[in-house]
C-alpha cells in the first residue's frame, strides 16, 4: 500500500465474514492514513470504479469502542473512488481482495474533519475501521 503507514498495534485478525472486535491503539492517533491486511483475500485487487459489497465496523479514538457496524443491519455497497465514502476509504481500500479483511486508521482530515456525521463520532475524530470485502 504505497504511501500508507503500517499500524503499529493492529487488531487481531479474527474470523473473516463475522463481526470483529476492534482494538483502538493506546498510542496517540496517527496524523496520516495507516492500514494493515489482517486477512489476505484471494480475488483480484480492488481498483478505482469497482462496485463493492463490504461489511465493516467503526470505532473512534474519542470513544475507544465500536460506534457503527454493518454487521447489525445490511451489507454496505459503494463504488470505489467515486466519492461514496470518505477519503480514508478511497485511499485505503484499493488493493484489497475479496475474502480479505483490512484495518484502517483514518485521521480526521481523511475522515469527517470538523463535522460530526453521526452519534458517537466526535468532531476531528480519528476513525478505526475493520473492513471485509465480499465482492468486487
Amino acid at each position: 500500500m504505497p504511501g500508507i503507514g503500517t499500524i503499529s498495534c493492529p487488531s487481531p485478525a479474527g474470523v473473516w465474514d463475522s463481526p470483529h472486535t476492534i482494538l483502538v491503539p493506546p498510542s496517540r492517533p496517527p496524523t496520516h492514513l495507516e492500514a494493515d491486511d489482517l486477512i489476505k483475500g484471494s480475488g483480484p485487487p480492488v481498483k478505482n470504479g469497482d462496485n463493492l459489497i463490504v461489511e465493516y465496523e467503526l470505532a473512534t479514538y474519542s470513544s475507544r469502542h465500536v460506534v457503527q457496524s454493518s454487521w447489525h443491519g445490511s451489507s454496505f455497497m459503494f463504488t470505489e473512488g467515486q466519492g461514496d465514502v470518505n477519503a480514508g476509504w478511497n485511499q485505503g481500500i484499493p488493493g484489497m481482495q475479496a475474502g480479505g479483511r483490512r484495518e484502517l486508521i483514518v485521521p480526521a482530515p481523511l475522515g469527517y474533519g470538523d463535522t460530526s456525521p453521526a452519534p458517537g463520532i466526535a468532531r476531528n475524530d480519528t476513525l478505526v475501521y475493520i473492513v471485509d470485502v465480499f465482492q468486487r
